[in-house]
């Protein structure tokens, strides 16, 4: 979209295009120094009365009222949730690919700052995702600072991992974001985070407060924000350890899920916690030490489980998982599939265009993943965390290589940032391209 810029002259078509495949399959995706989420300058930074998005603490999101969060109102999606076009088998690139699968997408929206996360913005150079058509919910996962976090605390000369302002647990969807997911039937979710190494005081534990009549502030405050905000409901990444879920709290935990349920609310979990111990494990299928936060005592208590990547046999774990749900008394009578409820997804993140779905001595487990006895259809639904790799790390893809002299990554003390360039997107959207429609930027090749 950018073809006729100052800088693609200078290249032809077939050298451009062979210099951004050669970085979107670099495998270096973790530097010496990871490109960063700079705050935006110049008149491109955030006004003082601009509405932007922030995160919230579960204390937050107990006593939330749209009169106490500022910006609410302005922070709203008002574009109802369309109905998804029948797929139509003869106007596909592959005609035997079946459309049982979906897709959930754990990305970044917008630039990815921690504290400038605005509805709109005059800067042109941000991530824009294009291929709505694939996918069926779009999450979060890059967290946002609480509000009222001081500017000064964001030091763009520090590394990010080192800057100990306040993140929220929760980071609700960006209303444009919600608006185009609406425009394409996709749901929009907001994303939870637990982790104990970088959410301070906040754990799990914050969430299962119950007032005096028995109930959980803080699942009534996400339907509050979810029916106010105009989404639809709430991706959980539940990584605490050392210590881990106590085992005492998995009760209390499965019966707060369950209310959010109730609410009609749409909720994926990240399979990372035994429902018997409360460890932090990775089973990479269902079963009897995980179900309960899938189906328990014969209700729903999240609507899909996004499993972890990798894990050994990909297709024993797969037919496991789906012989175990069909003995499953809870989900026959659910009226759901096993694509409904079970999703392998893709790590983009750390594998970049490899996905790192499962790699072991360099081997992908892709193969097993689909069923070369089906015409290569996937065996489970799917999905990927952070294919927005494409923009977000295109410094880190740069690297050491450089462009017109100018270097990033070890030894830049303040990397140039490529991606914040426009003059440098057309990168991004071939990269995009080359993910969604394959590496020709021809899906049907």
């Amino acid at each position: 979209m950018l073809n006729n810029h100052r800088r693609t002259k200078k290249l032809s078509r077939v050298a451009a295009f062979a210099v951004a495949v050669a970085l979107l399959v670099s495998t270096s995706m973790i530097s010496a120094f990871a490109m960063d989420t700079w705050p935006y300058s110049g008149d491109q930074a955030l006004g003082k009365n601009e509405p932007s998005v922030h995160g919230y603490t579960a204390q937050d999101i107990a006593k939330w009222t749209p009169e106490s969060d500022l910006f609410a109102d302005m922070l709203r999606s008002f574009v109802p949730l369309q109905t998804r076009i029948d797929p139509f088998t003869a106007t596909q690139a592959n005609p035997n690919l079946k459309s049982d699968a979906n897709w959930l997408a754990c990305d970044a929206d917008y630039g990815n700052a921690f504290l400038d996360n605005p509805v709109y913005t005059n800067k042109f150079a941000q991530y824009h995702f294009q291929f709505w058509q694939y996918i069926d919910y779009y999450t979060y996962w890059h967290g946002s600072g609480a509000a009222y976090v001081p500017k000064e605390y964001y030091n763009p000369g520090i590394d990010w991992t080192q800057r100990w302002f306040e993140f929220g647990v929760l980071n609700i969807p960006n209303p444009a974001w919600t608006d185009a997911c609406h425009k394409n039937g996709v749901l929009s979710l907001g994303g939870l985070f637990f982790s104990n190494t970088d959410r301070g005081y906040q754990t799990y534990k914050n969430l299962l407060i119950k007032d005096d009549e028995g109930n959980f502030p803080v699942a009534e405050g996400l339907i509050r924000m979810a029916d106010y905000f105009g989404f639809d409901g709430y991706f959980f990444n539940q990584e605490e350890q050392s210590p881990d879920v106590a085992v005492a709290d998995v009760p209390t935990y499965i019966e707060f899920l369950k209310v959010l349920q109730r609410a009609g609310l749409y909720t994926s979990w990240y399979d990372a916690v035994d429902s018997k111990s409360g460890g932090n494990s990775f089973a990479y299928r269902i079963y009897d030490n995980n179900i309960d936060f899938l189906f328990n005592n014969g209700e729903a208590v999240n609507s899909n489980f996004f499993i972890n990547y990798g894990g050994g046999s990909t297709t024993a774990n797969i037919n496991n998982t789906i012989n175990y749900l069909n003995g499953n008394a809870a989900f026959n009578a659910s009226g759901k599939t096993h694509w409904d409820v079970m999703r392998y997804p893709f790590n983009f993140e750390d594998g970049g265009a490899n996905g790192r779905f499962g790699t072991r001595n360099g081997k992908s487990f892709l193969p097993q993943f689909t069923n070369s006895a089906d015409n290569g259809n996937l065996r489970a639904s799917t999905g990927g965390f952070g294919a927005s790799f494409v923009f977000t790390h295109l410094d880190d893809d740069i690297g050491e290589i450089g462009i017109n002299g100018v270097k990033t990554g070890a030894g830049s003390k303040y990397p140039y940032a490529f991606r914040a360039d426009n003059d440098y997107q057309w990168m991004v959207n071939v990269r995009q391209t080359a993910i969604w429609s394959g590496p020709y930027l021809d899906p049907k090749n």
